[in-house]
């Protein structure tokens, strides 16, 4: 998990120079890519969540745990809209 979300938060940071660069194909292959690692960090922390209710932890812990992936999954939402709004 912490591999995707490195990979993940070095794309957002490159997300508005992409954007500059004003390459369509450019644009469009880091919105997929970060929709994808978006798509992968969120299934990856529904089943850790799943596996800290099955230990006994609370809905507040396993809350507390996924704040930070939360924030990185909003960002990452952010710049798939920002490169799908600077491809039209």
């Amino acid at each position: 998990m912490d591999a995707k979300l490195k990979a993940l938060r070095l794309r957002i940071k490159k997300c508005d120079e992409i954007i500059e660069n004003r390459d369509k194909q450019t644009i469009e292959r880091q919105r997929i890519s970060v929709a994808s690692l978006a798509r992968e960090l969120d299934q990856l922390r529904g089943s850790i969540q799943e596996t800290k209710f099955s230990q006994g932890e609370s809905e507040e812990q396993a809350e507390t745990w996924s704040e930070e992936i939360e924030q990185d999954l909003r960002l990452a939402d952010d710049c798939a809209n920002k490169l799908q709004k600077s491809t039209l």
